[in-house]
């Protein structure tokens, strides 16, 4: 067997170290083409049904006249709901990578993702009466105690957690399905322009149908099933688009050896210490760690997985700033001067951040992509992830200072500032050009820096990353809503000119900024961004369906 140098700076192995070789992707251009059209169709109605419930959720939840929980249980909601999303993408991962193929687990994902919004029809149907209000509820919402005295939320919090578990199948591989239809480095990175701008158009539609849709609890009915609609819609055309599809057979999983594999490091690591007088070189651990079973292919597949593990935990802080923008940031509009004669204003003020997201990555793909050179694309991808973080902790100034004069201008009698809700703008604005760079850097690395065995792993990651930084922030929020730090927007709040929100928001602006510093370091002498030679102008593929 060939040797290779296992250190942090060596290149990973090809594909074909263990892996039987792909058979040539042998479509069309047409069926090619079709093939990304409806995996971006899909992307896009799905995503629609699923923003049309997160965008919504708090400012829902939490207004007068519906249900009329807390504002902190309300972005509790949120941040459960978004962890258990993207957490449950990493179970399902690690099966479509070994054992079943993407287009499998992703079709199984929709009917569990169909059922839990079918739940959603029935609690919400007024002639069933499951979830109505309570009549007892008074403005001073802020008493009640648990999150579990919460009217109808043992309605509320089952039907999120089966569409987050199906929402959570579906998106961990849909985005490497939707690579894996394209056979050039270049194309694949360009892919995920398009597949970014399919997410945030499908937001940008759902929340807008939905958002002018629920005026009141009777009318959930309607809006839940306008987006049970797209959600069947969207099955609907990833079915149609079967035939076109590329499908690569799954071979085995990073998983089934990462822990031998580190166990045997960590033995070989004790056994050079305690021969300290004996010289062992990087190949000298290469044949010993041969020599316990581990093929080349295995040592470089956990050296990635290593890697990527790293890199999406220095991410978490950038996620938690991310999930501000449909946890926090809504809940600062609803306190907020609004003009009498525009409604749905801070749903509107949300979307500026998708929108801002959407024209930068038009600018990114017909301005600066066209001639990229992938092999310069791991210092891109450390610059993209490096402006991205300092955005984000540029954003996390502003919402502080804004935060700050909002609370100076708060009027208790009618619960509102005077300062306007077109302020968000500038905080959402900023986070959206953030995500230009960080977000599509995060889907680039997770699928370019994944061998075969990891794919769905990695883009998992992300996800996970995501999640984590949700469940830390729930717990931000359910930590401190006391007298001394009540984590509450309200104007009525006793002790808003004691302790507000705005520290909240000035102490991320500090971890992301530690961490974007972490990040540079660490990138810089351990090389942690290394793209997987497999993922570079790959011709050929696995076994395959392709006839369209």
């Amino acid at each position: 067997m060939s040797q290779l140098r296992t250190d942090e700076n060596s290149l990973l192995l090809q594909s074909d170290y263990g892996i039987p070789r792909r058979k040539p992707d042998k479509r069309s251009d047409r069926q090619k083409k079709s093939a990304e059209i409806f995996i971006l169709l899909t992307v896009l109605f799905e995503r629609a049904a699923f923003y049309s419930l997160v965008l919504n959720l708090v400012s829902s939840l939490s207004s007068e006249g519906l249900l009329h929980w807390s504002a902190s249980h309300s972005s509790l909601a949120v941040f459960i709901f978004s962890g258990i999303t993207n957490i449950s993408a990493l179970i399902v991962a690690v099966v479509s990578d070994g054992l079943i193929r993407r287009s499998i687990i992703i079709s199984a994902g929709f009917v569990i993702y169909i059922i839990g919004y079918a739940f959603a029809i029935v609690v919400t149907n007024p002639q069933v009466k499951m979830c109505v209000p309570n009549s007892n509820i008074t403005n001073n919402v802020q008493n009640m105690s648990t999150f579990i005295d919460e009217p109808c939320v043992g309605w509320i919090l089952p039907v999120l957690v089966i569409i987050a578990i199906g929402s959570g199948a579906v998106q961990s591989n849909m985005a490497v399905f939707g690579a894996e239809q394209t056979q050039t480095s270049k194309v694949k990175s360009r892919y995920f322009d398009k597949y970014l701008i399919a997410v945030n158009v499908g937001g940008i539609i759902g929340s807008l149908i939905i958002s002018f849709i629920q005026k009141d609890m009777y009318s959930y009915f309607i809006g839940y099933l306008v987006a049970a609609s797209m959600l069947t819609l969207s099955f609907v055309i990833f079915l149609i688009g079967r035939s076109c599809y590329y499908n690569v057979k799954p071979y085995d999983s990073v998983v089934a050896t990462c822990i031998p594999f580190w166990f045997a490091s960590i033995q070989l690591r004790c056994q050079s210490k305690q021969n300290r007088d004996e010289f062992t070189t990087s190949l000298d651990t290469t044949e010993s760690i041969n020599s316990k079973g581990f093929t080349d292919r295995m040592i470089n597949d956990n050296k990635s997985l290593r890697r990527a593990i790293i890199v999406f935990s220095l991410l978490i802080p950038y996620f938690l700033i991310y999930n501000q923008i449909s946890a926090t940031f809504p809940l600062q509009g609803e306190h907020m001067h609004k003009p009498s004669d525009v409604g749905n204003i801070v749903t509107l003020m949300t979307l500026s951040d998708p929108v801002t997201l959407i024209i930068g990555l038009l600018i990114l793909y017909f301005i600066f992509h066209k001639n990229r050179d992938i092999s310069h694309s791991e210092s891109t991808i450390h610059k993209k992830f490096l402006a991205g973080m300092f955005l984000a902790f540029i954003t996390m100034i502003i919402a502080g200072t804004m935060e700050k004069y909002r609370r100076d201008y708060c009027d208790p009698e009618i619960d509102e500032s005077s300062l306007s809700v077109y302020y968000l703008l500038i905080q959402n604005v900023c986070m959206g050009i953030s995500e230009v760079f960080a977000m599509l850097a995060s889907f680039e690395y997770a699928y370019f820096a994944a061998p075969q065995s990891a794919q769905s792993l990695f883009m998992s990651f992300r996800f996970v990353s995501i999640g984590i930084a949700s469940f830390i922030g729930s717990g931000l929020i359910s930590a401190f809503p006391n007298p001394s730090f009540n984590l509450d927007f309200s104007c009525r709040s006793k002790d808003y000119m004691e302790w507000s929100f705005y520290t909240y928001f000035y102490i991320l602006a500090g971890i992301q900024l530690v961490f974007l510093i972490m990040f540079h370091v660490l990138n810089t002498r351990l090389h942690l961004i290394e793209i997987n030679p497999q993922q570079i102008d790959e011709n050929s593929s696995g076994n395959m369906n392709s006839s369209c």
